[in-house]
């Protein structure tokens, strides 16, 4: 077992300690051990693919009640990303229309 401190492990991964904390939190990815006496969180390296999926998933808005869902119920983990997909194209087109506006006002003035 390759155990690493949580600092360590957030440079690894890109994640933030206080996003890692909450991360365990929200039971999306718990410390392979905690030192009783410290609290000192430890993480096994092993772990860095689950990290560095819930880090992508994050770097596209997705909800962390999305992302639980991904991690932890395989047969609803497709639906749950392109439910998210429709909501980030929706979020694309309502940018758009506001752009063509703002182009419209440009173009007026």
């Amino acid at each position: 077992m390759n155990l690493v401190p949580i600092g360590r492990f957030s440079q690894l991964t890109g994640l933030s300690v206080r996003a890692l904390r909450l991360y365990d939190a929200e039971g999306l990815l718990q410390p392979n051990t905690v030192d009783n006496e410290t609290g000192y969180r430890y993480y096994d390296l092993k772990q860095i693919p689950t990290a560095e999926r819930i880090r992508s998933l994050r770097e596209v808005d997705m909800p962390l009640d999305d992302i639980r869902v991904v991690l932890h119920e395989s047969k609803k983990a497709k639906a749950s990303m392109e439910k998210h997909r429709g909501r980030l194209i929706e979020r694309a087109t309502t940018f758009k229309t506001m752009i063509d506006r703002l182009d419209k006002i440009m173009h007026d003035a």
